[in-house]
């Protein structure tokens, strides 16, 4: 006769040990990279791992690249090095292309580090990006963000193809005094695709509200995909390094 509870309740005396109530909480133990907005339901998660085989990436400039390195990761052993070219469009970006999900609420979270040399008021390095791109056959649909490092500013793309400041230097996200390549930060972008608005974006311990703004619709379109990319862009004649890792993908985002 079956006796107890379930490795998974949370009821029953215990010693050493406690129940979870939250399985999320269970895998997070294990070692999954998704741990710091845990909302919306996984599509997909990238702590490389098993090499770079899940993401395209490509680069912009002389000397860009994209590679896989050991020596300096949040999640487990790897994370990728960026290096941002240093002409043409200058930078090193990497994507997950997949075909549509459900018109939900959609994720892209990945922790990475500022370039080591950041000097004000003249900064080298421009942007840390987050897009989830949705291509149809008649338009491409945009949802962008940008963590300006020139002026330590958040902005969004808009409806009308403009960038729009929505978190400015006086709430606190400049982190040009501190230690940069050895600290890690976490951001999140959270789109709607069954409004075409966005939701949220989150930074470190910070959060804010973009519900009921309009993201970019414009363009061609092409071959229907979706693309989450992450992208490092620098300004001429430099190549700036920063690290990413810890990349994830989310649908039914509330």
């Amino acid at each position: 006769m079956p006796h107890g509870t379930p490795d998974w309740g949370h009821v029953g005396p215990k010693l050493t040990t406690y129940g979870l109530d939250d399985l999320g909480e269970h895998a997070v133990r294990l070692g999954s990279p998704h741990l710091w907005d845990r909302r919306g339901d996984t599509i997909l998660l990238d702590s490389f791992e098993e090499g770079m085989g899940q993401c395209w990436h490509d680069v912009s400039g002389g000397a860009g690249s994209v590679d896989l390195v050991g020596a300096h990761a949040w999640q487990s052993a790897f994370s990728l090095k960026i290096t941002t070219g240093s002409d043409d469009e200058r930078f090193a970006r990497i994507g997950y292309n997949h075909g549509y999900t459900v018109s939900s609420g959609l994720g892209l979270e990945f922790t990475f580090t500022i370039p080591e040399v950041v000097p004000l008021p003249e900064p080298t390095t421009a942007y840390w990006m987050w897009t989830i791109e949705q291509i149809t056959l008649t338009e491409d649909r945009i949802g962008w963000v940008r963590y300006n490092l020139r002026e330590w500013t958040l902005e969004y793309y808009d409806l009308g193809g403009n960038w729009v400041e929505f978190a400015p230097l006086a709430t606190g996200i400049d982190i040009s005094n501190r230690p940069s390549i050895d600290v890690w930060q976490t951001g999140k972008l959270v789109i709607d695709y069954f409004s075409l608005e966005y939701r949220r974006f989150i930074l470190n311990d910070r959060e804010w509200n973009l519900t009921g703004i309009p993201f970019y619709r414009g363009g061609a379109g092409g071959t229907p995909l979706l693309a989450f990319i992450s992208r490092l862009e620098g300004q001429a004649d430099e190549n700036q390094v920063g690290y990413l890792d810890a990349v994830c993908l989310t649908q039914n985002e509330l």
